[in-house]
């Protein structure tokens, strides 16, 4: 295609290849898809769009609703319909054509039924969990104190740099391994939370044993200083009154508030607004 020589050609860069006539107008632009160089009236209107039209031309635009309206009508090929209701379906994942009831209940799909069935959704859940072990610990934990009206604002990147940056995927008071996500004040005390300066990896043994004790008052226990490291215990005291800006003794005498002045979910509720620590200070 020839073009006038008073129009001057500006490369692609953050904009589409075009060439502008001497007002400054676009004239031409380069189609996203075919990357040929068209006149604007090849392409439909869009007044967000560079030179006020769409970043594809109508030949490639009517390619991609044909590509689209055949892959939806490919789509519902995979469905057996009766009386308006999906009584069969292809499972895009084993590839198996099964039963209504052997697919989830979804409310907001058109057919009302899960993408996968059953078995399929499964495996995959199976699969993300293992895969995913730090993200279930956070979610689960976070669940856990949503439900009891606490903060919840630990994430999974947040827990990632807690067990593996600043503990090195390793218990925080016995060094060991097969470690799990613990609270050092209790949810059930109504204070805490799942946040940064609340949580630590503790062996599964240990966890188990400390429950919702005040670990101040746990690590006293006859079976407990043998299985610990008070230097470790320590450390994780003083690492944890300084996410919450405290001093040891600080932090110290706030966890011993905690346990002696729980709150119930109400309370909870009542006070949500309010810090833990804002209330001890009180």
């Amino acid at each position: 295609m020839e073009h006038a020589t008073d129009e001057v050609f500006v490369p692609k860069g953050r904009s589409a290849a075009h060439l502008r006539n001497k007002s400054g107008d676009i004239t031409v632009k380069q189609c996203g898809d075919c990357r040929r160089m068209l006149p604007l009236d090849d392409y439909a209107r869009l007044s967000k769009g560079l030179g006020g039209r769409q970043s594809v031309c109508r030949s490639c635009m009517a390619k991609r609703k044909k590509k689209g309206h055949e892959g939806k009508r490919k789509r519902e090929t995979d469905r057996l319909w009766l009386g308006g209701t999906c009584i069969r379906k292809r499972c895009p994942c084993c590839g198996i054509w099964k039963s209504r009831r052997e697919y989830r209940f979804v409310e907001s799909t058109r057919d009302q039924l899960d993408t996968h069935c059953t078995e399929c959704s499964s495996a995959r859940q199976s699969s993300w969990k293992r895969l995913n072990p730090d993200r279930l610990q956070a979610y689960r934990n976070r669940r856990r104190a949503m439900k009891m009206a606490l903060s919840y604002d630990l994430t999974a990147a947040d827990w990632y740099g807690i067990r593996y940056e600043k503990f090195n995927d390793c218990c925080a008071l016995s060094g060991v391994n097969n470690i799990s996500l613990d609270h050092f004040i209790a949810l059930k005390t109504g204070h805490g939370g799942t946040v940064i300066g609340n949580v630590y990896p503790l062996c599964r043994l240990l966890n188990s044993s400390k429950g919702d004790m005040n670990p101040f008052e746990w690590v006293k226990r006859n079976g407990v200083r043998e299985r610990i490291d008070i230097k470790r215990f320590n450390t994780l005291v003083e690492y944890l009154a300084e996410q919450n800006g405290l001093t040891v003794d600080e932090f110290r005498d706030f966890v011993y508030w905690a346990y002696e002045n729980p709150r119930s979910l109400e309370e909870v509720q009542r006070d949500h607004r309010v810090n833990s620590i804002e209330l001890w200070r009180q």
